[in-house]
């Protein structure tokens, strides 16, 4: 029989968690799709400034992402007690099925939350 554990909601609605876990998404997707080879040179070109750069990773980027991230937690956790999905089976098939849970979840909240 695999182990089953209680899944507590609760740190995901905490602002300092929501703005760690936007910063590091949009550090590591910003820093994935500049520095890949093909896009290497951008920091040559005319148009480039340090202040720039910051202003599209902090505010272009990183509040807008911030909205949406705050967004899905809140829907995660109505999501959850709504649907009582407070367990995990730690084995293959609880871990499938915890993760099709909230599919539904994700195919609603892109539609609220993409541009």
């Amino acid at each position: 029989m695999a182990k089953k554990i209680i899944i507590s909601y609760v740190p995901i609605r905490k602002w300092e968690v929501i703005a760690v876990i936007t910063l590091i998404s949009i550090i590591l997707i910003v820093g994935i799709y500049y520095l890949h080879p093909s896009n290497i040179d951008w920091y040559k070109r005319d148009d480039f400034s340090f202040s720039n750069l910051l202003q599209f990773v902090f505010i272009d980027q990183y509040l807008i992402e911030l909205i949406t991230t705050s967004i899905i937690s809140l829907l995660i956790v109505r999501y959850t007690s709504i649907f009582k999905i407070h367990t995990l089976q730690l084995n293959f098939k609880g871990i499938s099925f915890y993760f099709l849970k909230f599919l539904p979840l994700f195919f609603i909240a892109y539609f609220f939350t993409s541009p």
